[in-house]
Formats: C-alpha cells, structure tokens, sequence
C-alpha cells in the first residue's frame, strides 16, 4: 500500500504522545509537524510496519524517534541484561550522535536508558553499557556486529527497529550487515525504513523481510529538503523554501582564488566547502587560512575524536567554513548554515541534493554556488529539470 502526500496536521498535540514527550516537544519550540511526521507517525504509533522515502532534512529523524519513544513509554518492559528493546541503525558515526542526541531530547524526562555505538573509539565502554540492559541503541551496523561476535549483545527483547538513510548504507556497502543483523532479530517486531531516495535494493530487502509494510512517498513536498530533522522552531506553515543556485564556470589553476573571492564578498555566518579528496580538503583549507579565512576540515583521515572535535567548533561558531569530502553531506544537523560551496561537483544529482539539503533552515533560504566546467553543463541541466528553476549564470 503506498501513501501519498495529506494535509498537515494543526500541532504535535494531534499525535497525544506520552505527556512527558509533548512536554519535551513544546520547550524545543515544536509547533507545526512536517509532511514525513504527519504521515509518518500515526501509521507508526498504529504498529504498522513502514517504508518511508523523503528527502534529506525532512524530518525523518523526529518522524521515528517520537513514536519510537512513545512506544516504549507506554509498553513498559525492562530491558533485560545485553539486550535492547529498540533500535535504530544508521550508516555513519555523526548520523549515529546526531540521533541519540534528538533522542535523548524528545525523550527527557522518559528516564530511558540509552546507547549509542560505532566505530573509531575503543568497544569498552560500549560492551559496558550494554551489559546493564539498553531501552535504545542508535548505532552503526559494523559497530553492533562487533559486539554481537564478542557475546555481549543479544536481539530476542528487540521491539521495534529503524533503518535510516538506507540509500546511504547501500552506497557505504552495508546491506549485507543490515541482512545479518536482521535474521538475528525476533520473529513480532515493528520495522520501519527511511530513506531520500527510492531504490530497488530497497524493495528487494522489504519484499524479503516485511509483510505488506505501509508506504509513504513525500519526494514531491516542498520545503522538507531545508528543515531539520524535526526541528520546527516557530515555524507556522510549510511555505516554500527554496535554495538559490549560482553558477560559476572555472579551471582549475582558478578554483582556489574564486573561492576566496566568493567568501570575502558575502557576510557567510556558515559555510561549508565541498571538494572530491581528503587531500584536496587540506590543500583548500591551507590556502584559506593563508587568507586569514576562519576554516577546519572533515574528512575520512580524521579519526573520530578529531571528527567530534571540528563539528562541535564548527557549531558553536568557532570558524566559519568547513572544507569537507561528502562524508559530512548526509545527516549533518548545523544551525545557521547559509552557504554550501561546490568547489567540485559531485557526479550523481542525489548527492548534489544531500549537500544542498542542509541550507533552507530558521526560515531563511541559503545560497549553493557552484564551481562549474564544461563536463558539468549536463549535470547542470539535470539539477535545473529537478529544482524546476534555471541556477543563475555569474
């Protein structure tokens, strides 16, 4: 059964979540569910299992984790030792804090004992935590099995579990950890998918491990692309927020003087610097801080502390411009991001879409400039055809 965009619904008191999560929602400034929550969430809260395909930002982080929440509130069962009761797992290590954080939000004041797992940091302290019995674990799919091959986890109390960004796994190469990880999961259990974008692969793993799971379909619904994942401070409606996309054709001897130009001209709060290579993301941050440009980088050579590091600076406004390799395109919660630099396209439109899908937020539209050659004019005509507007020529 597939569902199609409805109207929206007035406030997230229409959801009636456990007091404590309303609670939670209205000091947070929540007012106005968006599409993906609006569909979402009462087929969920209704034990439906769900296929969902919304684009990045749209809220799919509250659009599970709030009746995910709201489940357990109201199924009280203790997790017994090295078992969890629900699970959500993601395809990255930022993604995976950026969810146990929106959890640990939603869910103040539930007194829930939560994990949250990967990779680049010793399994200690991990194994701990889990031998005490987790209601959550948010954790990446490599982590989890780690642990589960050392004996320290089992999957027979799991509840009720979540993929997030399953394009995203299959492109880092994971389907064949979701599949293990899911034969050893129970029998009764509530599943639900998310995902920007529709994908076969998709459908093969759902035909083979769900039953007539609910589908919901939000790719045509603008703004979701530049909201949060849930955050809806203060806003009042849906209305159309569109990034502006600018264009600039160069070489590569002029790629790093334009750059300079493109940030010194603009009053940019936050900016984030696309480029192909971990090499090439320390030789644009070199130049700019040559430039006395505030800037750091992210990239797949920084290890996780390094990583943890330069975001947490880069949100609370240390600097002003991350240089970054796609690792940081997908998942990337950062308030007051007002410019996405293209320094190298990307070659698939959807990624282009996953970086662009963090500007649009606090009500404003941010701005994309991209750094073009002519073996980018087909990809430029493909990006116009899918915003449905002509990116404008400098």
């Amino acid at each position: 059964m597939v569902l199609e965009k409805k109207e929206s619904f007035d406030s997230f008191d229409s959801f009636e979540f456990h007091y404590t999560i309303s609670d939670a929602l209205k000091k947070c400034g929540y007012k106005t569910p968006k599409a993906i929550q609006v569909q979402a969430v009462p087929l969920l809260q209704k034990g439906y299992d769900l296929v969902a395909v919304s684009k990045t930002g749209s809220g799919k982080t509250a659009a599970y984790s709030l009746p995910l929440l709201d489940y357990l509130k109201k199924n009280k069962v203790k997790a017994k030792p090295a078992r969890m009761r629900g699970l959500v797992l993601v395809p990255t290590r930022e993604l995976a804090l950026q969810v146990f954080e929106s959890l640990k939000k939603y869910g103040k004041g539930l007194a829930f004992k939560m994990g949250c797992f990967f990779g680049g940091v010793g399994m200690a302290g991990q194994i701990k935590l889990m031998g005490k019995g987790l209601d959550i674990i948010v954790s990446t799919p490599g982590r989890l099995i780690n642990i589960e091959k050392e004996g320290h986890v089992l999957f027979d109390q799991c509840e009720f579990i979540v993929v997030d960004e399953f394009d995203k796994m299959l492109n880092l190469g994971f389907q064949k950890e979701i599949e293990t990880l899911w034969d050893k999961l129970p029998t009764k259990k509530q599943a639900a998918f998310f995902s920007a974008t529709h994908l076969k692969e998709l459908e093969q793993l759902v035909a083979k491990y769900l039953k007539n799971p609910l589908q919901i379909n939000i790719k045509d619904v603008e703004p979701i692309e530049g909201e949060s994942e849930g955050e809806n401070q203060g806003q009042k409606g849906q209305g159309s927020l569109v990034p502006h996309h600018d264009v600039y054709f160069v070489n590569d001897s002029s790629r790093k003087g334009l750059l300079k130009k493109v940030l010194r001209r603009r009053s940019v709060k936050k900016a984030i610097v696309f480029v192909k290579t971990r090499n090439e993301a320390e030789e644009v941050l070199k130049d700019l801080k040559k430039a006395f440009i505030q800037a750091d980088s992210l990239h797949g050579d920084k290890d996780q502390v390094e990583r943890m590091k330069v975001l947490g600076q880069f949100k609370r406004n240390k600097f002003k411009v991350l240089v970054a390799t796609d690792l940081a395109s997908r998942g990337l919660h950062i308030g007051g991001l007002d410019l996405i630099v293209n320094y190298h396209l990307p070659k698939d439109p959807r990624d282009y879409k996953h970086r662009v899908g963090r500007l649009c937020r606090e009500g404003q539209a941010g701005t994309s400039i991209n750094f073009c050659t002519n073996r980018d004019k087909k990809l430029i005509s493909l990006l116009e055809q899918e915003f449905k507007s002509p990116f404008t020529l400098n």
